[in-house]
């Protein structure tokens, strides 16, 4: 077994440590020749930690398969005063193949492990936000900004290792560390998804203000939206833009803006029980029969499904599963359900996380 060390600094302080009350965070990943926890082998365990400004990352290297079960004991041995573990997908492959080589040799396994952050399992709710081909750790680091020199995937590192093992050369080495080494150096930055989950969370809505604004759209016409803005506390060094068929997302540094699109116009509300209403054709609207006496019976019909409404003129923002009531459609039937900013402005402003929640998940 040889031993590595490297360092990078880290000037994006994370306060997730300090606000769960963890001292000793430890980030850890691995490298093995296969996915088969029983004829592949772990070659290399990465180990990360914060000191100060900046994260120092060890590289445990088996030289040949004999040292396997070496490194194996001194990862637990390392791990021993951790108070959590931090991976990428770590509780899906790293750990359950870490317990499955050590049982293999008949290594005894710690009386307990630390708690594991898997920022993968963690980040999972919002990658559906992030429009990014896939889930892979490169993929997040690109997403973020995150400089890599590494290029190689696991899978080519295979190769790599078995040309190691016979030549011990210096190229294929560095090729290994440097792949290890990055993963385990780029984790405290991918910690960023933390962030935007609880942005995406929107527990800072209580403290919004909000306006209604108007701009020029793409053909000429005049149109609206409702803006909402909040600070935040949240630890964020970028900015991010997420948007939807229903919004517009901006987190920044100390804000978080969202623009949803205001739909004027004239639409319908349908009464529940159109049994109980006249349709009156010259009008164009329902109305119930215990004032239907007045209007002359060649004047009104009686009401169906698809005719008992009222039409209401003015402003209406996207209302999904008809959250805020009441709804308004813009024909029988339609899949779209809209709120009127005039009717329900107060219950909406007094349902706001609740009604944004509704927005993004829809």
């Amino acid at each position: 077994m040889r031993i590595f060390h490297t360092k990078k600094v880290t000037n994006k302080k994370n306060s997730y440590f300090e606000k769960h009350f963890f001292n000793k965070p430890v980030f850890y990943d691995i490298e093995t020749t296969g996915f088969s926890r029983d004829y592949h082998m772990i070659y290399m365990i990465g180990i990360g930690q914060i000191e100060d400004n900046h994260i120092t990352s060890t590289q445990l290297l088996a030289e040949q398969e004999q040292d396997e079960p070496v490194i194996l004991r001194e990862f637990f041995k390392r791990i021993a005063g951790s108070d959590l573990l931090i991976s990428y997908n770590g509780k899906r492959f790293d750990l359950p193949f870490i317990l499955a080589r050590a049982k293999k040799f008949d290594i005894p396994l710690p009386s307990t492990l630390p708690p594991e952050l898997d920022l993968y399992l963690e980040a999972k709710p919002i990658f559906r936000f992030l429009s990014v081909p896939d889930q892979k750790l490169k993929t997040m680091e690109r997403f973020f900004h995150i400089s890599r020199e590494d290029q190689m995937s696991g899978k080519e590192l295979i190769e790599v290792f078995k040309n190691y093992q016979q030549k011990h050369d210096e190229k294929s080495e560095q090729l290994l560390l440097c792949h290890n080494a990055e993963d385990i150096l780029n984790l405290p930055d991918l910690m960023q998804l933390l962030t935007l989950k609880e942005a995406f969370q929107m527990d800072y809505m209580h403290n919004f203000t909000s306006s209604v604004e108007e701009f020029n759209g793409t053909d000429g016409n005049t149109k609206k939206e409702l803006s909402l803005v909040c600070p935040h506390h949240l630890p964020v060094y970028d900015s991010y833009i997420f948007y939807g068929e229903n919004y517009f997302l901006r987190i920044d540094q100390n804000t978080i803006r969202m623009q949803i699109p205001i739909l004027s116009g004239r639409l319908l509300y349908f009464f529940d029980n159109y049994k109980d209403y006249y349709y009156l054709p010259a009008e164009d609207k329902a109305i119930h029969k215990s004032v239907a006496s007045f209007v002359p019976p060649e004047n009104r019909q009686k009401a169906k499904a698809n005719n008992c409404y009222q039409q209401y003129e003015g402003d209406f923002l996207p209302n999904p599963k008809g959250l805020i009531t009441p709804a308004f459609y813009e024909h029988y039937k339609g899949d779209k359900i809209y709120l009127s900013l005039q009717e329900s402005k107060d219950t909406l402003l007094d349902h706001m996380k609740e009604y944004i929640t509704s927005i993004l998940e829809q």
